[in-house]
Formats: structure tokens, sequence, C-alpha cells
């Protein structure tokens, strides 16, 4: 804080760092920082999503922006297929026939053999990808622009609709946009 004020010196920010996630009610108070900042230099973010107009803004005054991209590919992948499995078993099924006491057998549905769509090749998607291989699915992935290095079957995002018929499940590893 500045003598006798309530606002922070702004001058003395030279490094900023927030996650929206943990902090989401804070997000207006931290970008009024980041953006009165005038000696701002670095700033890291926890999200990987950092192409709009706000840390544009920054990158054009210099600002060093880095993020955590893919710090959380392998709990969220392996969450994938916690709910993959349990749809597949119909866990909600077992675990009311369990609530009420009640003996049903139920058919399981292996993922072996299932096809795997992914919409969204970042560190999120292929590491879902990697994984759905290890369960032997057949996986295909979409993204903007195919490189050539992925690890499953690639298509550009046109192949949507194409794609939709053929799969048995589809994740979708992309940013939610604002409505």
């Amino acid at each position: 804080m500045g003598p006798g004020s309530d606002e922070p010196d702004y001058a003395r920010i030279e490094a900023l760092y927030f996650s929206w996630d943990v902090f989401p009610e804070r997000s207006r108070e931290f970008a009024v920082a980041a953006l009165k900042a005038e000696n701002l230099r670095w700033m890291h973010t926890f999200s990987a999503g950092v192409d709009d107009a706000f840390f544009g803004s920054l990158l054009e005054r210099g600002v060093r922006l880095t993020t955590s991209s893919g710090a959380q590919a392998e709990p969220i992948a392996q969450t994938v297929f916690l709910y993959l499995l349990a749809l597949s078993r119909d866990l909600p099924g077992w675990l009311e026939d369990q609530r009420q006491r009640r003996w049903n057998p139920r058919s399981v549905r292996e993922l072996t053999g299932l096809h795997l769509g992914i919409v969204g090749l970042g560190p999120i998607g292929e590491e879902i990808a990697r994984l759905g291989a290890a369960m032997g699915m057949r996986v295909t992935g979409l993204r903007r622009q195919p490189r050539g290095d992925e690890p499953c079957k690639t298509l550009p995002m046109e192949a949507l609709e194409e794609l939709l018929p053929q799969v048995d499940a589809l994740v979708l590893a992309v940013p939610l946009p604002e409505a």
C-alpha cells in the first residue's frame, strides 16, 4: 500500500502470479493491478489459455508472460479415465443397487477396442490419447492444425462432424470460451 492510501503501490509491482481457478472472485482486482503496474516485467498464470486481449495488452508493454500449461495434464487425464471406466461399467447403477441392498448383476463394456475421440491435443489431450492407447482404445484427435508428431491419428477441427458418428466416447480438451 502507498503511504496514507488504501491502494497498493502499483509502481513497486514487478512480478505477478495468479490462478483464475483458485481465486475467481479476485480476478478483476488482479487484472486491475496488472494493468496499473507500469513496472510489471513478468507475470505467471496457472491457466494455459493466454490468447485474450488482456494478455495481449501486457505482451505489448513488454511483460514476459509464462503459464503452467500442461502442469495438470496427468491428473486431468486420469480423471477422464475414471469417468470413462465408471460409465462403461454403470458405476452409478451399481452404487444405487448397493444403497438399495439389491443384487443386480450388470454387464461391463470394456474400453479395449472402443474408439476414443479427443477434441484438442494440447498437453491434456495428448495425455488422454496416451492413456487411451495404453487401455487398448483406438484414438483419434482433432486439433486446429495437425503437426504430424501427435501420439494418435490426428485430423483438423473441421473433421469433427465426420468423426462424431465413428467414436464411442468423445473428450473435449479445449478451452471453454465465454458464452
